[in-house]
């Protein structure tokens, strides 16, 4: 069927036929006089880790133009963020799922926290962009954005990310595609002489300058999480005098899919 009225149509360009999915299912052909298809995806973030660790990377992004005619048919998929790991949990936080446009693009999902056990510490996700790393005495751990590396926090590093979105983005209006800020991690208890902190998530993307936030990791020394579509979850907080000592870690953001049709 025609994606005629399904998505969000972009006005910005009157020659462009352009829509945006924040929801899989739609199932869309070129209009007549179509050559062409300009892509953009980015998939789900992922969770944040429990107790003062790692926070959840953001969602890969993949762009492309390709060469399409009308008759063909594209399904679109839009990942969703992973959860985050529960109270007391230890490796329990998931990645996100990917998103795509038929086969021609796929985005993977962002990596969840990294565990190194309960009460140690880890590495945020890999993806988009890394999550910050959880553990005592450190700078605050952030996530990356731009597809950026997370903040270290002592031996454990912040989670990888994809590389500089710069040429993901470059054949897209910046005012319709941007960049969404790390989560900031946060600085916990104190206990053993040591204060700890709970790593934030990777920054994800803003579609005409908005976009939702990833979960913040829950207690009140939870990390924060991502801004902007796959963004990834904060991590939780540690509080050693409560009966949840070890918080759970935030859910990442869903992802979109956006679409140009046209003579590119």
């Amino acid at each position: 069927m025609n994606d005629a009225g399904r998505g969000k149509p972009n006005t910005t360009d009157d020659s462009t036929n352009s829509y945006f999915y924040n929801t899989s299912g739609a199932v869309v052909t070129p209009p007549a006089g179509v050559t062409s298809a300009r892509v953009f995806a980015v998939g789900g973030g992922g969770g944040g880790s429990a107790g003062h660790q790692g926070g959840g990377g953001s969602a890969y992004i993949n762009s492309g133009i390709f060469f399409v005619y009308p008759g063909q048919y594209f399904a679109v998929t839009v990942g969703i963020g992973g959860t985050g790991a529960p109270d007391n949990g230890s490796g329990y936080d998931y990645p996100g799922s990917a998103s795509s446009f038929g086969s021609l693009l796929t985005a993977a999902g962002g990596y969840p926290g990294v565990v190194y056990g309960v009460g140690s510490g880890g590495d945020g996700g890999n993806g988009g962009s890394g999550g910050g790393a959880g553990y005592y005495n450190c700078a605050t751990p952030s996530g990356g954005m731009d597809g950026l590396y997370g903040q270290n926090c002592q031996s454990f590093g912040g989670g990888g990310g994809q590389g500089n979105w710069a040429g993901n983005f470059a054949p897209f209006d910046p005012q319709i595609l941007s960049p969404g800020l790390y989560g900031q991690g946060s600085k916990g208890s104190y206990s053993n002489g040591n204060y700890w902190y709970a790593g934030g998530g990777g920054g994800g993307v803003l579609f005409q300058g908005t976009g939702p936030n990833a979960q913040d990791g829950t207690g009140i020394y939870g990390g924060s999480g991502g801004q902007g579509y796959g963004s990834g979850g904060g991590a939780g907080g540690f509080n050693p005098l409560g009966p949840i000592y070890y918080n759970g870690g935030g859910a990442g953001a869903s992802g979109f899919v956006y679409l140009e049709w046209c003579g590119c």
